[in-house]
């Protein structure tokens, strides 16, 4: 099991930054097909959310198939995502903060798998969490405008981040016999990987330099 989801892992990330390499080196075609198809944004928006409900786990009896499809997919729309907000900041910033998010990573790792404490119970006050920050979020951008705030939440939401990489590999150290869900290790991957990149672009956002 720990073999595989990690091996979607990495494919995940393999995917996503070759298409945020093609986003970056094709910015004109990309904005020509945007001013082409306006519409076109909005899907960009929508899908991942949707695909993300669907990797879940949430819907049941997904054929493997359109499980793999799925997160290649939503790999491809982050990558193109994630090129448009590297523009944004210095390569040594990026690079810093991959490390970072890596050596976060690999701590949180070791600490949940060798620790006897049952992180499961985290997930919904992690989930609770993340919904308030999204919200004071939203209401950071519309109504308050306040820099202090944006920084506390992007501290915040790395916190939460943290607490979900601690949360899903107790999962998969807990799910590591089951053989049968053949969508599962897609899954635990997926969620992995959504804490990996959140936590990155959050890192940006807070020590990030932008140009």
């Amino acid at each position: 099991m720990l073999k595989k989801v990690f091996m979607w892992l990495f494919l995940g990330f393999l995917i996503t930054f070759a298409a945020s390499y093609m986003a970056i080196d094709n910015l004109d075609i990309i904005y020509e097909v945007f001013a082409k198809i306006p519409y076109l944004i909005v899907v960009i928006f929508c899908l991942p959310i949707v695909i993300a409900v669907l990797l879940s786990g949430i819907i049941k009896k997904i054929p493997p198939v359109i499980t793999i499809i799925l997160y290649i997919i939503y790999c491809v729309i982050t990558g193109v995502s994630l090129g448009f907000v590297l523009l944004s900041f210095t390569a040594s910033s990026i690079i810093s903060c991959l490390l970072a998010t890596g050596i976060i990573f690999l701590i949180c790792a070791f600490i949940s798998w060798n620790s006897d404490y049952d992180f499961s119970n985290w997930g919904k006050i992690l989930l609770f969490s993340l919904i308030g920050a999204i919200v004071v979020s939203l209401l950071n951008y519309f109504i308050f405008n306040s820099e202090l705030l944006y920084i506390g939440i992007n501290a915040i939401v790395t916190a939460i981040f943290i607490g979900y990489m601690l949360y899903d590999v107790n999962r998969i150290k807990q799910e590591q016999s089951n053989d049968e869900d053949k969508n599962l290790p897609i899954q635990l991957a997926f969620q992995l990987y959504l804490d990996l990149i959140n936590l990155f672009i959050r890192l940006l956002e807070l020590f990030g330099r932008r140009k």
